[in-house]
């Protein structure tokens, strides 16, 4: 993971000394309801079949840690945590577990 997103996690109370990005074989056995592809980059990218049945979805949200300066890289993880945190409730909102996946799939590109 980035040092700048672990520090900005870290500044909002977010342990994220165990967090590391993970490679397909050690999520083999992982089976998803639903999948949503966050990176500005990711969109092209074409999602393993263990997938499966898996809703998919692609929120393209530019990579704040990627930016040269450090107060607008911090400004970007603002306001990227806003706008995540606004979907997410959303999905919450709307009790995205309860919807057949036609429904969530219909949710989550209105949301995204």
């Amino acid at each position: 993971m980035h040092p700048r997103t672990l520090a900005f996690l870290a500044e909002q109370g977010i342990d994220g000394s165990g967090l590391y990005s993970k490679s397909w074989e050690q999520l083999a056995e992982f089976r998803p309801d639903l999948v949503i592809t966050v990176c500005d980059q990711a969109a092209g990218e074409s999602c393993p079949l263990w997938f499966g049945q898996a809703v998919k979805a692609h929120w393209g949200l530019t990579d704040p840690s990627r930016l040269a300066d450090d107060a607008a890289a911090r400004r970007g993880f603002e306001r990227l945590a806003t706008l995540l945190s606004e979907r997410i409730r959303g999905l919450l909102a709307a009790e995205a577990g309860q919807r057949t996946p036609e429904q969530l799939q219909d949710l989550i590109n209105r949301l995204g």
